[in-house]
């Protein structure tokens, strides 16, 4: 809720970023601001993140189109390049 929040302006604002998202794995998808997605770890839209997921590493560059689709939906052509960190086993930032 509120820290979530609190830790995307951050990111916004100390990265000069214009594109934060979270991803969390708590279960099915529900209404959520532009920043985050849930989701449950075994949702099939998350396929093209699972070598990223098996490795628990982070991922920083080009990300492919079905990624960028999946963070950023309509805006996905802003994003030049991005950061993927995980969030041990609940989830990821972009």
């Amino acid at each position: 809720g509120d820290t979530l929040s609190t830790v995307t302006a951050t990111l916004t604002e100390d990265f000069h970023t214009d594109l934060v998202r979270v991803v969390l794995f708590d279960g099915a998808p529900g209404f959520a601001p532009d920043w985050l997605r849930t989701t449950r770890r075994d949702d099939p839209a998350l396929a093209p993140f699972a070598e990223f997921l098996s490795a628990g590493e982070p991922l920083c560059g080009r990300l492919n189109e079905d990624k960028l689709a999946y963070l950023f939906g309509a805006d996905s052509e802003r994003a030049g390049s991005a950061a993927l960190l995980p969030v041990g086993t609940r989830g990821f930032l972009a």
